[in-house]
């Protein structure tokens, strides 16, 4: 079960947006989307991240044909050190909240006077969850909803999905996807017997719009997971989603996609990006014989909204009828 079925997440307006990444790369691959969508939207991205994402963020932009120097010295893309801001306004893991409003609000404030759409990315609060400061996490994402009821902005939050999933930290992962307005991954719950994440083995691959990119997208991922040493039962199933959801992309999204795939103990996760919008209401997704294949093959499967478009995934059961783990046994 996602946390999206157990949480009842509210799916509304997408101001507030979280992420529970698996990787770094697949962070890196979601943000350098956020980013790129708001240059070439004339919009303000306020990023702030570490030292390490910053950089990756733009040698991601540089393979996606951009690149940040320009669009700093204009003001569009604003990187800041998110361990130097947390510093002005939190003080042994205790969030100072007129500092916040004074230092956070005041910047927010004048970039969205300029009357551009203003987009940001921020960490600080995966940072705290990190130190193990969970309750303050919690108040700066509150925070962060006050601010947005005076001022408008998209904000986009990331954590690590291996710090959220401890078991005795569920009450407080429930608090932080209720003050969130959607999901863009959410983590899996195999259940209380949980032994993995599915973050152990994590790759990626972007394909272009073209009727030969499911049967491309269907290689990457054979490839990939003889490369892990999997079981060839969940090796062909595999093969058969990802060629489905693939297709699901490029016919009726009509659009390029990245699969990203995912494989631990408990099994594997397939998830495609593409870029066909969803209405306010709920995620389109295209349904026919092709997804109740994915069904059939899936212990469980859904839709999230990205920030250019939605994901569809997959996770199939590691586990095979004598209840032994198929991943990494052969």
């Amino acid at each position: 079960m996602t946390a999206t079925e157990a949480f009842a997440i509210r799916e509304t307006d997408d101001h507030h947006v979280v992420h529970f990444y698996g990787s770094e790369s697949e962070l890196l691959i979601e943000l350098g989307r956020y980013v790129s969508s708001a240059i070439r939207s004339d919009e303000i991205a306020i990023v702030v991240a570490t030292e390490s994402h910053r950089q990756g963020l733009v040698a991601e932009l540089q393979t996606l044909g951009l690149g940040t120097t320009d669009f700093r010295t204009n003001g569009q893309v604003i990187l800041l050190d998110a361990r130097t801001l947390m510093g002005k306004f939190v003080n042994d893991g205790t969030i100072d909240r007129a500092a916040f409003h004074s230092v956070v609000g005041e910047a927010v404030r004048e970039q969205a006077q300029t009357g551009l759409r203003v987009r940001i990315f921020g960490e600080i609060v995966s940072l705290l969850w990190d130190a193990g400061d969970v309750v303050a996490a919690i108040e700066l994402e509150s925070l962060w909803n006050d601010l947005g009821d005076i001022v408008p902005f998209s904000l986009y939050c990331a954590y690590r999905a291996d710090s959220v999933l401890a078991s005795e930290k569920s009450g407080a992962l429930r608090q932080v996807c209720e003050l969130h307005s959607s999901v863009v991954r959410a983590p899996a719950y195999p259940g209380p017997a949980r032994t993995a994440s599915l973050s152990e083995a994590t790759t990626s691959a972007h394909f272009p719009k073209s009727i030969e990119s499911p049967r491309a997208a269907r290689h990457f991922v054979v490839e990939e997971m003889q490369g892990w040493d999997c079981d060839p039962g969940l090796l062909d199933d595999a093969a058969l989603v990802v060629t489905e959801l693939a297709a699901n992309a490029v016919v009726h999204a009509r659009s390029e996609f990245t699969v990203v795939l995912s494989a631990g103990m408990t099994g594997v996760r397939i998830a495609v990006h593409d870029n066909e919008g969803v209405d306010e209401a709920r995620l389109i997704i295209r349904t026919g014989r092709g997804l109740g294949l994915v069904s059939r093959l899936s212990r469980s499967w859904g839709a999230d909204r990205a920030d250019c478009g939605k994901v569809v995934w997959a996770i199939l059961s590691a586990e095979g009828s004598d209840g032994s783990n198929v991943v990494g046994t052969r």
